[in-house]
């Protein structure tokens, strides 16, 4: 990359921007496990409000049994409380090649502001994030330890601008690589792509794109999982001028350059794409996970206070995952 880096405030988008600073990422559910912080936990013992009672179990703490309870059932029992917990905020950014499409801005343009300003809004709520990316089938930590302040929201961004998308993105590895970071107790993993052909170059693409979804899912089983999906109008309409031949290029450069008669394939396109969107869709709702699209070009702020609702639980409750 050459010229002067941007700062943070160029790369977010004023809209983006000023909602981060007076918004913060809550949580429906209550979290187990972190430090503390702001987000709803549930344990035993001491904590800001009751919730309700278990049965005492050996090794917990006697100094929590509830006696007066205990003189009403007739039965040793431990009183829970709700606390306040910090969680640890997984970013995983595609910068794969077809993340590069769109003249002005792009689709990575898109997912790097959206990664930002989700730091931005873990910071200001006290919690950590750590940050990879998947580029030419490689994986770059961006800011791979948990940390806070927007120091590390700097350094993210610049980490971000310095990455030129390319090749394709090896997700069952991003999905590997960032849940060691995890840690104990539920935390928030949000991944930023088109999740089109995430199977480009693999032996069986359409196999490894189901094993991309199953491993969403199992993630989705002890932490909040959101999909960001980014796609250009060009790719949702196909829509081009008049009814020319368009010779169409593989940015990950994986698949041959063809030459298309637009006219004449749309249909069958957006057949193809409906499919391939509905597939992610039933992924998301069978597997409790949180979806958000966004579109390029656009405003990114409709997408961001749809994730943010999802993560709230205001709008579409999972059935399953963290959300049971």
């Amino acid at each position: 990359m050459t010229g002067t880096p941007r700062s943070l405030a160029e790369i977010v988008p004023a809209d983006l921007y000023a909602f981060a600073r007076r918004s913060a990422i809550t949580l429906r559910t209550a979290v187990t496990g972190g430090t503390l912080g702001r987000h709803r936990s549930r344990q035993t013992g001491h904590g800001v409000d009751f919730f309700d009672h278990r049965a005492y179990a050996p090794g917990d703490d006697p100094r929590f049994l509830d006696w007066r309870a205990i003189g009403r059932r007739d039965r040793l029992v431990v009183r829970r409380t709700e606390a306040e917990r910090s969680v640890t905020l997984v970013l995983l950014v595609d910068a794969s090649g077809g993340m590069a499409y769109g003249e002005g801005v792009t689709k990575f343009d898109a997912v790097r502001a959206l990664a930002c300003t989700l730091a931005i809004l873990a910071v200001r709520g006290g919690d950590r994030f750590v940050a990879f990316a998947g580029r030419d089938d490689a994986i770059h930590p961006l800011i791979p330890r948990p940390r806070g302040g927007m120091a590390a929201v700097a350094d993210l961004a610049a980490a971000l601008e310095a990455l030129v998308p390319a090749g394709t993105c090896p997700w069952l590895d991003l999905l590997d690589r960032g849940a060691p970071t995890l840690g104990r107790g539920e935390q928030i993993v949000v991944a930023l792509s088109d999740f089109l052909d995430p199977g480009a170059g693999a032996d069986d693409p359409e196999e490894h794109e189901r094993a991309v979804h199953r491993g969403f899912s199992r993630l989705a089983r002890r932490h909040h999982v959101a999909i960001v999906r980014c796609l250009h109008d060009d790719e949702t309409r196909f829509d081009f001028p008049g009814d020319e031949r368009i010779r169409f290029v593989d940015l990950r450069g994986v698949r041959p350059e063809r030459e298309l008669d637009v006219a004449r394939v749309r249909r069958t396109y957006l057949e193809a794409l409906s499919a391939h969107l509905e597939r992610v869709d039933a992924t998301c709702r069978d597997g409790g996970i949180h979806l958000a699209d966004a579109r390029v070009p656009g405003s990114l702020l409709p997408c961001l206070r749809t994730l943010l609702a999802r993560l709230a639980g205001l709008v579409d409750r999972p059935a399953t995952g963290v959300d049971r």
